[in-house]
Formats: structure tokens, C-alpha cells, sequence
């Protein structure tokens, strides 16, 4: 997640970078426990539950400027939405787990920095 995706989001905050590392400090706070619960319904076989995370994450990646991630979601969500769980939609949700894992680390490191370092 590049810095430059937060242009938007600092344009709409009036460039106040304190405003936005407060807001990028909720996305992590709440996208952690997101990925706890789409982790914990994988381990169940929660397909449903799945798809319930799907979309939650997908929203809030969405806002920060991670489309192909959301997109990745919505492909997530229909694959889990009224269907029975199965080893391919295990994979599916553990992929994109990992993948918002490393999204987050990089946005835990772009606040730490209080927004000076490029986080691509």
C-alpha cells in the first residue's frame, strides 16, 4: 500500500496527516479483528461467517484505496455466500488473509513512521 493511495483520503481530511494516521490507526485496530473472525470462521467451517467477514473487509479496504484487494473480497464472498464450506474456499479465504496481513503490517509501519516512509 503506497503512501499515494492515501492522497484521496488526505484530500478529504484537508491534507491534516494527523487526522488521517488517526483514521489509519482504526482501519488496523478494526481490520485486525476482522481477520481474527475470518480466521476463526475458516477454522470452523463457517461458510457464511466467511462471507460475512469477506464483506466487512472488503469495505474498509475499499476506503483506503485497496481496490483489487476489495475486489479479491467480493470474489471471496460469492464464492462463500449460501454455499457449504470446502478445502477450496478454506484456501481462498487463507490466501487472502495473508494478503491483508501483509496490508496491514505495511499500514502498522506507515503510522509508526507518522506518515513519512512510503509503504509499497
Amino acid at each position: 500500500m503506497s503512501s499515494e493511495r492515501y492522497v484521496a483520503l488526505r484530500q478529504l481530511l484537508n491534507g491534516d496527516t494527523r487526522r488521517l494516521l488517526r483514521l489509519l490507526d482504526m482501519f488496523a485496530a478494526t481490520t485486525r479483528k476482522d481477520l481474527d473472525v475470518l480466521d476463526q470462521a475458516r477454522r470452523n467451517g463457517d461458510a457464511n461467517a466467511i462471507a460475512l467477514s469477506a464483506h466487512r473487509l472488503k469495505s474498509a479496504l475499499a476506503q483506503v484505496g485497496e481496490p483489487e484487494t476489495a475486489q479479491a473480497l467480493q470474489s471471496l464472498e460469492d464464492a462463500a455466500q449460501g454455499r457449504r464450506f470446502s478445502p477450496a474456499l478454506s484456501d481462498h479465504a487463507a490466501k487472502l488473509h495473508a494478503r491483508i496481513a501483509d496490508l496491514l503490517r505495511a499500514v502498522e509501519a506507515y503510522i509508526a513512521s507518522d506518515g513519512t516512509v512510503d509503504i509499497d
